[in-house]
């Protein structure tokens, strides 16, 4: 009865390298990223082209402090630029506000978190 030690070390090894993994995100749902990380589903941050539109994530930065977040566009015919000051919040989390009203639908855009001129966090997204 070999097999018992082999597939317990296969099992062992599966367990170590499933835990080395946590915090990196993945699908909604399944793990909850390590802080800095900007808050989204699949591979981009995607939002509407409409008004009140929100991205958040979270940082490690005590509450109080406030961040810039920043959209630019990276393709598209009507490059645009947006930024808006947040309040982080107990946990590090922050919120921000954009309005998209206007840009076209399928627009590219980089997201960049920054404190105190340093950037913290990047994403890509897209506007739906």
């Amino acid at each position: 009865m070999r097999w018992r030690p082999v597939a317990l070390a296969l099992l062992a090894v599966g367990l170590v390298a499933t835990a080395g993994c946590a915090g990196l995100g993945g699908p909604s749902g399944e793990t909850t990223p390590t802080p800095p990380y900007i808050a989204h589903d699949g591979e981009n941050v995607t939002v509407q082209p409409a008004a009140e539109q929100t991205i958040s994530g979270a940082t490690t930065l005590e509450a109080g402090e406030n961040v810039t977040v920043r959209v630019q566009s990276s393709g598209g015919e009507s490059p645009f630029l947006k930024t808006d000051t947040a309040n982080v919040t107990e946990g590090g989390s922050f919120e921000a506000t954009f309005d998209f009203s206007g840009v076209e639908s399928g627009a590219p855009f980089e997201v960049t978190v920054r404190h105190n001129g340093s950037e913290i966090v990047a994403a890509d997204g897209v506007v739906a």
